[in-house]
């Protein structure tokens, strides 16, 4: 008659399950890795590919109210540098993105929206693409 083993079995894992520890140290390793990238620049470099014509982050102006009448001088086909000299102030930006090219069908795209906002609530989107007007939207401008 055969013996039976009297310690527990240790569950067999399934095929391509790494263990836990294995798992622990990749995440590990990860995270150093992202420290190491942020720490040396990494961010910094990938914010200048990204948007090599700089922050667009800068200070609004308040002490001139963005009027109907700038907005509605905005067209179509204007660069960002237009607009900001219409607008009287550089605008926040509130969203970017970057789409890459599909080779064979189109080039590709970088979508920004600038908004420009006065005290009172009032304000107006601009949205750029490859960096000209494409559309616009105001809300409660004087």
């Amino acid at each position: 008659m055969a013996r039976r083993s009297t310690t527990a079995r240790q569950p067999a894992r399934e095929a391509g399950h790494p263990s836990r520890a294995r798992t622990a140290g990749l995440l590990a390793l990860g995270l150093v890795c992202v420290a190491v990238w942020l720490l040396t620049g990494g961010y910094e470099q990938l914010r200048r590919t990204l948007y090599p014509a700089g922050p667009m982050l800068e200070p609004r102006y308040h002490d001139q109210p963005y009027l109907r009448d700038r907005y509605d001088r905005i067209r179509e086909g204007m660069t960002l540098a237009e607009v900001r000299r219409i607008m009287g102030g550089h605008g926040e930006m509130v969203s970017a993105l970057h789409t890459p090219a599909v080779p064979g069908v189109r080039a590709p795209i970088d979508t920004t929206m600038v908004k420009w906002e006065n005290p009172d609530g009032g304000n107006c989107h601009v949205m750029f693409q490859n960096g000209v007007v494409v559309s616009r939207a105001q809300v409660g401008l004087p």
